[in-house]
């Protein structure tokens, strides 16, 4: 039986998730804490936020932005992505956070 519990040797997991920049540059996302998925809610929650693109754009550079390595990424570094980069981006990153939630500790 364990005794106790250390936040600090949880195994965490990651997304990989590659920017279309020059650099190519490669963030690790972490699954979101409570603030953030607050505002996830918040947008796929109500279908006008839902259909806002600054609001989804807003949301989708906070996310990128939630990653191990501390990189900012800002909504005008996403203003030439489509919308269909977008929705798949949310697509895999909702499963990302769908498996955590599934996952069997």
């Amino acid at each position: 039986m364990e005794t106790g519990f250390d936040f600090n040797n949880v195994q965490k997991k990651y997304l990989p998730v590659t920017l279309a920049d020059e650099k190519q540059t490669e963030l690790f996302l972490r699954s979101p804490n409570k603030k953030l998925m607050q505002e996830m809610q918040a947008i796929v929650g109500d279908e006008k936020n839902a259909q806002d693109f600054d609001a989804v754009c807003n949301l989708m550079a906070k996310i990128l932005s939630h990653n191990r390595t501390g990189y900012t990424v800002t909504p005008d570094m996403l203003a030439d992505f489509e919308l269909d980069e977008i929705l798949q981006f949310f697509s895999v990153y909702q499963k990302f956070v769908e498996d955590i939630y599934n996952e069997k500790n």
